[in-house]
């Protein structure tokens, strides 16, 4: 019998640094992410059922239903054949998520286990880190730059170093944006970190106001990943 694979739930605000941790876990350990917003960005592009659904939503001013966004994650759980840890970037957001996850996991105990990180910052840094981020415009990319951050800018401060792609200014990082963002996530912070007290899931808390290669440490000390890679020079 197969042992069960790894899923991580990564809880933080946006800007947290969710996906800089998705990749370096990624780059080093060859585990696999699974971005919530690139997911409904790929189904979108590609015209599928679920994709002009959630077009449909965002055309008329709505969110993308919680269901449909649960099925699309747990659609791609299903179909890919899964060998690593995976990492689950930007889902779940709302206790109704986190509800259909753990009935997800429920059904899928002999495939899978959970484990549940807190990413702690404070709005102040948060506002710091998007106000000067840029990602690779290739939607089957979105690496993370920062151009206050040596340690997360790429070589030639204008194109990835993964893909070549070039680099730009999410529409949603501007000040008002990431404001309104951050008080819907406080919203359902504290409703999910209830939620998941209260079935018993234990929850690593990782203050990401640090350097990476401190950061990148907590983590792997916490879940026992095993690393050759030297991680002071951050995401290679």
């Amino acid at each position: 019998m197969f042992a069960a694979i790894d899923i991580f739930v990564l809880l933080g605000p946006p800007g947290a640094g969710k996906g800089t941790l998705s990749q370096f876990c990624v780059s080093n350990f060859g585990w696999q992410q699974v971005a919530a917003g690139n997911l409904c960005r790929k189904h979108i592009a590609e015209g599928t059922k679920i994709g002009l659904q959630i077009a449909h939503a965002i055309a008329s001013g709505n969110l993308a239903a919680e269901g449909l966004v649960s099925d699309m994650v747990f659609d791609w759980l299903n179909l890919n054949q899964l060998v690593k840890p995976i990492i689950l970037d930007g889902f779940p957001r709302t206790i109704t998520q986190a509800e259909m996850l753990n009935q997800f996991f429920q059904m899928n105990q002999d495939r899978f286990k959970l484990n549940v990180v807190r990413l702690k910052a404070s709005d102040d840094h948060v506002l710091t880190r998007m106000l000067t981020r840029y990602v690779c415009e290739r939607s089957d990319c979105q690496m993370v730059y920062s151009s206050a951050n040596v340690e997360l800018q790429s070589k030639d401060g204008i194109t990835c170093d993964k893909c070549a792609g070039g680099l730009i200014k999410r529409q949603d990082d501007s000040l008002g944006s990431i404001r309104e963002r951050l008080h819907v996530y406080h919203q359902h912070e504290n409703g999910l970190i209830g939620y998941y007290s209260q079935i018993g899931q234990s929850i690593i808390e990782i203050d990401v106001e640090r350097e990476l290669s401190v950061i990148f440490n907590r983590f792997v000390d916490a879940f026992g990943v095993k690393n050759s890679v030297c991680m002071t020079n951050g995401i290679n």
